[in-house]
């Protein structure tokens, strides 16, 4: 199961409110990765109180924690001004308890500030990125090693065409923008995140079809990394479901997606698998989502 001396695999997840379940699932990730000569890190929003507390429950859980914040994100990516207001909801991104920041949708700053912090020669061939609430069956180093002769950009599990939400006023403004009331408007439709993007973004892909992937589990190369960061830090951003998939196709980088045998049944935002589920599902695939 060891990789090649000269390949670098990392896993970095993406944590946010892991229940007790969840950091145990992240520890046996952790076994798994670096049992296999796989690096291992949990990247941490860290804007408020209660996402700093998740970082300490997370220090003294596993190895390495990046910790983050938002101002760091603005600071990294300045086109995300420009998402803010395009927006409409200044800085306070709604959620359940009031307080997600832009960290909630704009995953590309986040992995590029921990990038960042990486050495030149200590940065890996490919990062594989995954959210706290997916769910692994067996090892998740054999899916990884399933991967090591694709050398491809950015894997993902699809890439669906996306068309703009409908506009209209709402809180007595006129919007050409989209506002999020609209997204639990049953009669709206259209990707509520389309016009979330810097008008950097909308240069650098001109003429290309919008589109939206999934993020509950990403693999990245160092060369879409280095691209990501430079975008990034000339002003192109947009919703990560969005830039991601995108930016790979512009920056002329290659894309392709997980082998089926490797995506189980739940893999979406809506998915739900409970424990009882989870214990009888068959080894080697990826669900998504586990919330508990």
């Amino acid at each position: 199961c060891e990789a090649p001396a000269e390949r670098r695999d990392v896993v970095l997840v993406r944590a946010h409110r892991p229940t007790p379940a969840a950091v145990r699932r992240m520890q046996s990730w952790e076994r798994s990765c670096v049992g296999n000569g796989i690096g291992f890190v949990v990247s941490v929003d860290a804007t408020f109180d209660h996402s700093r507390q998740v970082s300490r429950r997370l220090r003294e859980a596993l190895g390495e924690v990046h910790e983050y914040t938002q101002e760091d994100m603005l600071a990294v990516s300045p086109g995300l001004v420009e998402c803010i207001d395009k927006m409409g909801l200044g800085f306070a991104v709604p959620g359940e308890q009031g307080d997600r920041s832009l960290a909630w949708g704009f995953h590309g700053e986040a992995l590029a500030l921990w990038y960042r912090t990486l050495p030149e020669d200590a940065r890996p061939d490919f990062v594989w990125v995954l959210e706290d609430d997916v769910g692994v069956t067996g090892e998740l180093a054999d899916i990884i090693r399933d991967y090591d002769g694709d050398d491809s950009d950015h894997i993902t599990v699809s890439a669906a065409p996306a068309e703009p939400a409908v506009r209209y006023p709402v809180m007595g403004v006129v919007l050409d923008k989209w506002w999020w009331e609209e997204r639990n408007d049953p009669g709206r439709k259209g990707w509520c995140w389309y016009h979330t993007c810097s008008t950097e973004f909308v240069e650098r892909v001109q003429g290309r079809p919008r589109k939206s992937s999934p993020e509950h589990v990403q693999r990245f190369s160092r060369r879409y990394l280095e691209a990501l960061n430079s975008w990034l830090a000339q002003g192109a951003t947009a919703w990560s479901e969005m830039l991601m998939v995108l930016l790979c196709e512009a920056a002329g980088l290659t894309l392709r997606f997980f082998d089926p045998r490797h995506v189980g049944d739940p893999f979406s935002w809506s998915g739900r698998v409970t424990e009882e589920e989870f214990r009888a599902l068959p080894a080697g695939k990826l669900y998504h989502a586990l919330k508990w």
